[in-house]
């Protein structure tokens, strides 16, 4: 059943894959960037990858992982909504996840 609901939303699971390596190729290959000019592309990704997830978390309602799947969702949006409104708190934010994934 959950190879099939994958089958089904394959396009979803791609563009969300496709968006994260995007991402990441924008940090990697554009390290000029400041912290605040980051948060942009960094709150439209959140957003629009909650957004999917929780596309993804409606269309599996009934399997055991929806919940996870709309808690990821919402966390994502939320983490989009705050980066994109309050810039400032998000590139201190993204300085201190970035510092601590690194270590």
């Amino acid at each position: 059943m959950l190879l099939a609901l994958l089958a089904a939303n394959w396009r979803l699971l791609l563009a969300r894959g496709s968006m994260a390596v995007l991402f990441g190729m924008l940090v990697l290959f554009w390290p000029g960037l400041t912290l605040t000019t980051l948060v942009l592309p960094f709150g439209t990704y959140a957003l629009v990858d909650g957004v999917v997830a929780l596309i993804i978390a409606f269309t599996a309602r009934d399997l055991q992982g929806f919940g996870s799947l709309l808690f990821e969702g919402l966390v994502h949006i939320g983490a989009g909504v705050i980066a994109l409104a309050y810039p400032d708190i998000a590139d201190t934010s993204l300085l201190t996840l970035f510092s601590a994934w690194v270590i």
